[in-house]
């Protein structure tokens, strides 16, 4: 069975193998937002995701307001894979808690790509979704 039916941003249909699912299409966005950026994530995660806070990454960990993921939120990580810990946004929520991410500078600098992870995986430090 395939079916899709589109909310707003919100798209509900069957996801092999876990089921239903929400989607955000997320934007290419412009080189031009960037050019007097660093490469890091959060300049990205703050763009994309529309949510502005000031800081590092690690600093965020102050502005999260959930452990549940919403479409469009700013994950929170732990400094497991950076000193200054990292971030990223949820553009896709398996019902069965998994996440998919966009992210930059998680494979290298200015790299920008796609993962996905449980929800509550504990390198995940929370959620900022407003």
């Amino acid at each position: 069975m395939k079916w899709r039916v589109s909310i707003g941003d919100k798209i509900y249909g069957p996801h092999k193998p876990y089921g239903p699912y929400l989607e955000w299409d997320y934007p290419e966005l412009p080189r031009e937002l960037f050019d007097y950026d660093n490469g890091q994530c959060v300049n990205y995660a703050k763009t994309l995701s529309g949510i502005f806070r000031f800081g590092n990454a690690i600093d965020w960990v102050q502005f999260v307001d959930s452990d549940t993921p919403t479409l469009k939120s700013v994950v929170v990580f732990d400094t497991s894979h950076s000193e200054l810990g990292h971030l990223a946004v949820v553009y896709k929520i398996d019902l069965n808690k998994q996440i998919l991410i966009v992210e930059r500078n998680y494979e290298d600098l200015w790299v920008i790509s796609t993962r996905s992870l449980d929800w509550d995986d504990p390198s995940i430090l929370g959620y900022v979704t407003k």
